[in-house]
């Protein structure tokens, strides 16, 4: 079957040797993110809105697009380390969330529609997908990191200038997009995948899942 997830070439010594040494890596760096949110609402909450600000989320954004890069690299990516990324993601956002409420509320409020719409749409997204699959999705696609990218121009933008309300809609728009996106893939596919870039990859995972026997090939 094809797969996305594993680039390294199994069996060989040189890759079971860096998957030995780095596999430490990619959990750290989603670890470095879960601890960065608290520290980055401790920075909203006393409006210490300065360089290091701006530094923490640069660094939260680095690690989310740089933890799964290098696990697939070394051959790490498992089920278990994206789960944990995608928990990660969301106590992340959700603590930026709460310090752009915080500094913010005027514009959450204004927004509250669109919000709940967004909010609705990835609720659907969980539900069918823990009705499915009987777990959540854990694409990390295309979509995913657009949308990874549009929340960190939101807090840019909304801590730095008055523009709050459209950074607001930035994301807003990618959160939308992300969802229908991976609803979609979990529509096509017949089994639980992760690391999906694009629905065009989940076309082909589709075809190979329902090429596979479902029994024993007898002669």
């Amino acid at each position: 079957m094809r797969t996305f997830t594993d680039s390294r070439k199994p069996g060989t010594s040189e890759n079971l040797y860096m998957n030995d040494r780095f596999s430490w890596v990619p959990l750290g760096l989603v670890a470095v993110r879960a601890l960065l949110g608290p520290v980055l609402l401790w920075f909203i909450i006393a409006h210490h809105m300065g360089p290091w600000y701006f530094i923490g989320l640069t660094a939260a954004l680095l690690s989310d697009i740089f933890d799964g890069m290098f696990a697939r690299c070394i051959g790490a990516s498992t089920e278990q380390l994206r789960l944990w990324d995608g928990w990660c993601d969301t106590w992340f956002y959700l603590l930026m969330s709460i310090g752009l409420w915080l500094h913010a509320g005027y514009a959450v409020a204004q927004l509250a529609g669109p919000l709940i719409v967004l909010a609705a749409a990835h609720i659907v997204l969980h539900s069918y997908c823990h009705w499915k699959y009987g777990r959540g999705p854990s694409y990390h696609g295309v979509s995913a990191k657009v949308r990874g990218l549009g929340l960190f121009i939101t807090f840019v933008v909304a801590f730095a200038t008055p523009l709050v309300v459209p950074a607001l809609w930035i994301s807003i728009v990618l959160g939308l997009i992300n969802a229908v996106d991976e609803l979609a893939m979990s529509v096509l596919l017949p089994r639980w995948h992760q690391d999906v870039l694009t629905r065009r990859n989940a076309l082909e995972l589709r075809r190979d899942d329902l090429a596979e026997p479902v029994g024993p090939c007898t002669a």
